[in-house]
Protein backbone atom coordinates (compact mmCIF):
# COMPACT_ATOMS: atom_id res chain seq x y z
CA UNK A 1 0.00 0.00 0.00
CA UNK A 2 1.42 3.51 -1.30
CA UNK A 3 0.20 6.36 0.71
CA UNK A 4 0.07 9.90 -0.88
CA UNK A 5 3.34 11.26 -0.20
CA UNK A 6 5.06 8.53 -1.65
CA UNK A 7 5.34 6.40 1.57
CA UNK A 8 5.07 2.71 1.81
CA UNK A 9 3.88 0.95 4.34
CA UNK A 10 5.83 -1.64 5.87
CA UNK A 11 4.35 -4.49 8.53
CA UNK A 12 7.48 -7.05 8.19
CA UNK A 13 8.90 -4.93 11.04
CA UNK A 14 8.66 -5.61 14.77
CA UNK A 15 5.53 -2.13 14.32
CA UNK A 16 4.61 -1.13 11.02
CA UNK A 17 6.14 1.76 9.99
CA UNK A 18 6.20 3.93 6.80
CA UNK A 19 9.59 4.03 4.53
CA UNK A 20 10.00 5.43 1.24
CA UNK A 21 8.91 3.68 -2.11
CA UNK A 22 11.40 1.72 -4.06
CA UNK A 23 11.47 2.32 -7.60
CA UNK A 24 10.24 -0.66 -9.84
CA UNK A 25 12.75 -2.57 -11.59
CA UNK A 26 11.40 -4.68 -14.03
CA UNK A 27 13.18 -8.08 -14.06
CA UNK A 28 13.95 -10.56 -16.70
CA UNK A 29 12.01 -13.67 -17.24
CA UNK A 30 14.06 -16.41 -16.00
CA UNK A 31 13.87 -20.48 -16.07
CA UNK A 32 17.00 -20.29 -13.06
CA UNK A 33 15.70 -20.59 -9.82
CA UNK A 34 18.86 -17.73 -8.45
CA UNK A 35 20.66 -17.77 -11.08
CA UNK A 36 22.83 -19.98 -13.55
CA UNK A 37 25.71 -20.66 -11.72
CA UNK A 38 24.35 -20.71 -8.53
CA UNK A 39 21.80 -23.06 -9.19
CA UNK A 40 24.45 -25.41 -10.85
CA UNK A 41 26.52 -25.14 -7.47
CA UNK A 42 23.53 -25.29 -5.28
CA UNK A 43 21.32 -27.74 -7.05
CA UNK A 44 23.29 -29.88 -9.88
CA UNK A 45 26.52 -30.35 -8.52
CA UNK A 46 25.92 -30.93 -4.94
CA UNK A 47 26.24 -34.54 -5.22
CA UNK A 48 29.44 -34.91 -7.00
CA UNK A 49 30.35 -33.52 -3.37
CA UNK A 50 28.17 -35.54 -1.18
CA UNK A 51 28.90 -38.94 -2.97
CA UNK A 52 32.95 -38.83 -2.74
CA UNK A 53 32.22 -37.55 0.84
CA UNK A 54 29.63 -40.62 2.05
CA UNK A 55 32.14 -43.08 0.23
CA UNK A 56 34.66 -41.89 2.38
CA UNK A 57 32.83 -42.11 5.75
CA UNK A 58 32.20 -45.45 4.80
CA UNK A 59 35.86 -46.64 4.33
CA UNK A 60 36.30 -45.06 8.00
CA UNK A 61 33.07 -45.14 9.45
CA UNK A 62 30.12 -48.05 10.57
CA UNK A 63 27.08 -47.10 8.66
CA UNK A 64 25.10 -46.08 12.54
CA UNK A 65 27.73 -43.48 12.82
CA UNK A 66 27.44 -42.12 9.29
CA UNK A 67 23.13 -42.00 9.37
CA UNK A 68 23.64 -40.79 13.37
CA UNK A 69 25.71 -37.60 11.60
CA UNK A 70 23.76 -37.37 8.36
CA UNK A 71 20.45 -36.93 10.98
CA UNK A 72 22.06 -34.70 13.49
CA UNK A 73 23.83 -32.35 10.99
CA UNK A 74 20.66 -32.26 8.68
CA UNK A 75 18.32 -32.20 11.65
CA UNK A 76 20.18 -28.86 12.88
CA UNK A 77 20.02 -27.44 9.32
CA UNK A 78 16.82 -27.99 8.74
CA UNK A 79 15.16 -27.08 12.02
CA UNK A 80 16.70 -23.63 13.54
CA UNK A 81 16.14 -21.94 10.52
CA UNK A 82 12.35 -22.70 10.93
CA UNK A 83 12.36 -21.98 14.89
CA UNK A 84 14.59 -18.72 14.31
CA UNK A 85 11.72 -17.56 11.97
CA UNK A 86 8.70 -18.92 13.64
CA UNK A 87 9.96 -17.31 17.23
CA UNK A 88 11.99 -15.14 15.84
CA UNK A 89 9.80 -12.99 13.54
CA UNK A 90 7.11 -10.75 15.44
CA UNK A 91 4.70 -10.59 12.60
CA UNK A 92 4.81 -14.44 11.86
CA UNK A 93 4.25 -15.30 15.96
CA UNK A 94 1.67 -12.67 16.27
CA UNK A 95 -0.45 -14.35 13.42
CA UNK A 96 0.11 -18.13 14.63
CA UNK A 97 0.97 -17.01 18.23
CA UNK A 98 -1.55 -19.65 19.47
CA UNK A 99 -0.64 -22.49 17.37
CA UNK A 100 3.35 -22.07 17.94
CA UNK A 101 2.43 -21.79 21.71
CA UNK A 102 0.48 -24.36 21.97
CA UNK A 103 1.38 -27.34 19.30
CA UNK A 104 4.82 -28.15 20.85
CA UNK A 105 3.47 -28.30 24.60
CA UNK A 106 0.37 -30.98 22.91
CA UNK A 107 3.03 -32.97 20.96
CA UNK A 108 5.23 -33.15 23.98
CA UNK A 109 1.99 -34.11 26.07
CA UNK A 110 1.08 -37.10 23.43
CA UNK A 111 5.00 -38.28 23.24
CA UNK A 112 4.77 -38.54 27.36
CA UNK A 113 1.81 -40.05 26.69
CA UNK A 114 2.69 -42.84 24.26
CA UNK A 115 6.18 -43.18 26.17
CA UNK A 116 4.45 -43.44 29.58
CA UNK A 117 1.71 -46.19 28.49
CA UNK A 118 3.79 -48.48 26.27
CA UNK A 119 2.15 -47.34 23.16
CA UNK A 120 3.53 -48.09 19.45
CA UNK A 121 0.85 -46.07 17.69
CA UNK A 122 3.22 -43.02 17.56
CA UNK A 123 6.13 -44.70 15.22
CA UNK A 124 2.85 -45.10 12.79
CA UNK A 125 1.97 -41.26 12.92
CA UNK A 126 5.38 -39.94 12.80
CA UNK A 127 5.64 -42.35 9.57
CA UNK A 128 2.91 -40.71 8.36
CA UNK A 129 3.81 -37.49 9.20
CA UNK A 130 7.19 -37.77 7.65
CA UNK A 131 5.50 -38.91 4.69
CA UNK A 132 3.28 -35.75 4.62
CA UNK A 133 5.94 -33.39 5.08
CA UNK A 134 8.82 -34.53 3.05
CA UNK A 135 6.27 -34.67 -0.01
CA UNK A 136 5.15 -30.98 1.21
CA UNK A 137 8.48 -29.62 0.95
CA UNK A 138 8.94 -31.60 -2.51
CA UNK A 139 5.49 -29.86 -3.52
CA UNK A 140 7.06 -26.32 -2.34
CA UNK A 141 9.83 -27.01 -4.20
CA UNK A 142 8.12 -28.23 -7.37
CA UNK A 143 5.76 -25.22 -6.91
CA UNK A 144 8.73 -22.65 -6.94
CA UNK A 145 10.48 -24.41 -10.17
CA UNK A 146 7.20 -24.53 -11.65
CA UNK A 147 6.27 -21.02 -11.04
CA UNK A 148 8.85 -19.79 -13.45
CA UNK A 149 6.62 -21.66 -16.13
CA UNK A 150 3.18 -21.62 -15.22
CA UNK A 151 0.33 -20.72 -12.99
CA UNK A 152 -2.41 -23.10 -14.27
CA UNK A 153 -4.53 -25.74 -12.60
CA UNK A 154 -2.39 -28.33 -14.95
CA UNK A 155 0.92 -27.46 -13.26
CA UNK A 156 -0.06 -27.48 -9.31
CA UNK A 157 -1.72 -31.23 -10.06
CA UNK A 158 1.56 -32.32 -11.92
CA UNK A 159 3.63 -30.60 -8.77
CA UNK A 160 1.27 -33.10 -6.96
CA UNK A 161 1.63 -35.83 -9.23
CA UNK A 162 5.32 -35.79 -8.67
CA UNK A 163 5.21 -35.39 -5.16
CA UNK A 164 3.29 -38.67 -4.72
CA UNK A 165 4.94 -40.67 -7.47
CA UNK A 166 8.55 -40.00 -5.93
CA UNK A 167 7.83 -40.25 -2.70
CA UNK A 168 5.21 -42.86 -1.96
CA UNK A 169 6.75 -45.78 -3.37
CA UNK A 170 10.06 -46.05 -2.44
CA UNK A 171 8.28 -46.11 1.23
CA UNK A 172 5.40 -48.71 0.48
CA UNK A 173 8.45 -50.88 -1.82
CA UNK A 174 11.29 -50.75 0.27
CA UNK A 175 12.37 -53.73 2.27
CA UNK A 176 13.18 -53.88 5.56
CA UNK A 177 16.37 -55.40 6.73
CA UNK A 178 15.80 -57.35 10.08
Amino acid sequence: MVSPKGMQHVTAFSRPETVPAAPAVARKPSLWILNSWRDLVLYVCTPLVIVPVFILAQARGSAEDIYLFVAAFGAMGHHLPGMIRAYGDRALFQRFRWRFIFAPIFLVAVCVIFFLWDLKGIVLIAFIWGLWHGMMQTYGFCRSTMRKWAHSLRSRVASILHCAGSGLPPQFFSRRSA
